[in-house]
């Protein structure tokens, strides 16, 4: 589905596929032993996806940041710098009742200088040693397609946000299960 260079050689599946870039480890001898007799091809991970030169999809590992330490930096600058999610109340407050939004900002937690420096060494220890990053699994990951359907508690809903779902929601239980 994502167009693994795997299947690039065969001709019937060229071109198939969401056409992702992918990051191709390189071999290593310890490889051997960690994954066995298996070409690095099959440990392809993607990393991203582009479109006319935009990236739509851009996973938080090299090659798209130079190594971990700066892809660690990008995620906790858009989480808390200064256009990040959290530093934006505005954001909050629309989407909050009353005074929820301050409420939730100010209870977010923020990463100590020691938790972000301990997380670069585990990540970049990751990617030099696998070559990849995440090691055993792909940046993303697509199983299967799958859907996941509930029943909203629409009391929560109202008693926290504005506008939290739609019409279709609001009426769930006339429109599904109103001969029950």
């Amino acid at each position: 589905m994502l167009g693994h260079p795997m299947f690039a050689k065969e001709k019937e599946l060229q071109g198939l596929g969401l056409n992702f870039t992918f990051q191709t480890p390189r071999f290593r001898l310890l490889d051997l032993l960690r994954w066995g007799p298996v070409p690095p091809t099959v440990r392809a991970n993607p990393v991203g996806l582009s479109k006319d030169g935009q990236h739509l999809i851009r996973c938080l590992c090299p090659p798209n940041y130079t190594d971990m330490s700066a892809a660690v930096d990008a995620l906790v600058e858009k989480k808390y710098g200064p256009h990040g999610t959290y530093s934006n109340a505005d954001y909050f407050r629309r989407i909050y009742k009353g005074d929820k939004g301050d409420a939730y900002l100010k209870s977010v937690p923020k990463f100590t200088a020691t938790t972000i420096r301990c997380v670069k060494d585990v990540c970049n220890h990751i990617y030099r040693t696998h070559g990849r990053f995440p090691a055993h699994y792909d940046a993303v990951h697509v199983p299967g397609v799958w859907l996941q359907a509930h029943h909203l508690d629409l009391d929560y809903y109202d008693f926290l946000f504005r506008n939290a779902y739609g019409e279709t929601q609001r009426r769930h239980q006339e429109l599904w299960h109103s001969g029950a």
